[in-house]
């Protein structure tokens, strides 16, 4: 019911320019992340379960909307590491940013306005405006240029090592971000990478989900179903279908040591 009710929430008081007033705006994140927390998020669960994957390194979130699951890193990590926040659409960015500054943790968090993905550059957005979790890139109408980094052009750029974790949400964008960081899987053994699998949204980009599977898979990383409550499930493709068919989408956890 909150999967339906917050979009439409949301069209309602965009619609209306009502989210223009900050106090509107900020009660309307409040619901958004209770929403998250309590309905879809798997990752407060895993930072205490698994707290060694977030432990010893930096964070870098891809895709990270108004920042709740960067909060939920920023709770995890060792108070000398970071999390890297990327959310490319401006008035996600400017929520990110405002969450952020009001929760004090600018030494936590930096917040990166900018597409991921296999290159660096620039790339087309195109922005929803009644769903503000479901801009993606592409071109057309509604769509907006925006800057584009690959992982592996930022960490070495700016020196960050090492990198523990890495959280892809992307509406499809999944393989190209993942490409886009093959020379951090290569010098990282035990790095931990999220993302949300999803079949719709990946053909839209013209690939199959086993092409992102088979991408982590050929380069020595054990694949979960990681459901809300942080169980973890050995990823099989029957398995995952069965989960998509139930849930609509399924978060994904890739790591180079088998978990338990």
């Amino acid at each position: 019911m909150l999967t339906r009710l917050l979009p439409r929430l949301y069209a309602a008081l965009g619609a209306g320019r009502w989210l223009r007033n900050p106090l509107l705006e900020r009660a309307y994140l409040a619901a958004f992340f209770a929403y998250k927390r309590f309905a879809e998020d798997p990752f407060a669960a895993l930072v205490k379960t698994q707290p060694g994957l977030f432990r010893g390194g930096a964070v870098l979130d891809a895709g990270a909307n108004a920042g709740y699951t960067a909060t939920v890193f920023a709770g995890a990590i060792d108070p000398t590491d970071r999390v890297y926040a990327f959310e490319p659409e401006p008035v996600n960015a400017r929520r990110l940013r405002g969450v952020v500054a009001r929760r004090r943790l600018g030494d936590r968090i930096e917040v990166i306005e900018s597409a991921v993905g296999d290159r660096s550059g620039e790339i087309d957005l195109i922005v929803n405006p009644t769903h503000p979790g479901d801009h993606r890139i592409g071109s057309g109408a509604g769509s907006i240029r925006v800057p584009l980094v690959s992982l592996d052009d930022y960490v070495e750029a700016h020196g960050i090592r090492p990198v523990k974790f890495v959280k892809i949400d992307v509406q499809g964008f999944e393989l190209a971000v993942s490409q886009g960081m093959e020379r951090l899987m290569a010098h990282t053994p035990r790095l931990a990478v999220a993302f949300e699998y999803s079949e719709e949204t990946f053909q839209s980009f013209e690939y199959e989900g086993t092409e992102l599977l088979r991408f982590y898979e050929d380069r020595g990383f054990h694949l979960y179903v990681l459901a809300r409550s942080a169980r973890l499930t050995p990823l099989t493709r029957e398995g995952l279908a069965d989960w998509e068919r139930r849930h609509g989408y399924a978060d994904v956890l890739a790591v180079r040591e088998r978990l338990s």
